[in-house]
């Protein structure tokens, strides 16, 4: 198994368990941490705290967004052209099967850092509180 082949599987896999981790924490749209539970200071409190975190997600999730998009547009040019090679462990390939798994590797970056950049922001803050609080909770456990 090539280094390609395995790092396109191990994208594949994590584009099906991030989802699944997401949804793990929603119910019906709603967190599973009820956020009444919280009072309304500690909330804002626990809020400010997070914001650096949830203006970096965007931010990243905006540079992957343009620059997967660059990447993705400077590839069709290969992607159609029947003659042009890719270079598999040092050997030039121009099946289309090779150009296919490219595509599908370069893809996957404009499609995270749209996730990333247009998450919904009280669903973005939710997630992130509940993993702060998952977080905390776990550094507060006796060893």
């Amino acid at each position: 198994m090539t280094i390609g082949t395995f790092f396109l599987i191990f994208t594949i896999i994590w584009l099906v368990v991030f989802p699944v981790a997401a949804i793990r924490f929603f119910k019906k749209g709603k967190l599973l941490v009820n956020n009444d539970q919280i009072a309304e200071e500690e909330r804002n409190e626990k809020l400010e705290e997070i914001r650096p975190m949830l203006k970096a997600c965007r931010g990243i999730g905006w540079m992957l967004l343009i620059i997967g998009s660059i990447i993705l547009i400077g590839f069709l040019p290969t992607l159609l052209d029947p003659e042009a090679t890719i270079s598999v462990n040092s050997t030039p390939r121009s099946d289309l099967w090779t150009k296919i798994s490219s595509l599908l590797f370069i893809v996957i970056f404009p499609i995270i850092g749209s996730l990333m950049a247009f998450f919904p922001q009280r669903r973005l803050e939710s997630l992130f509180l509940s993993y702060k609080a998952q977080f905390e909770s776990y550094l507060q456990r006796p060893k």
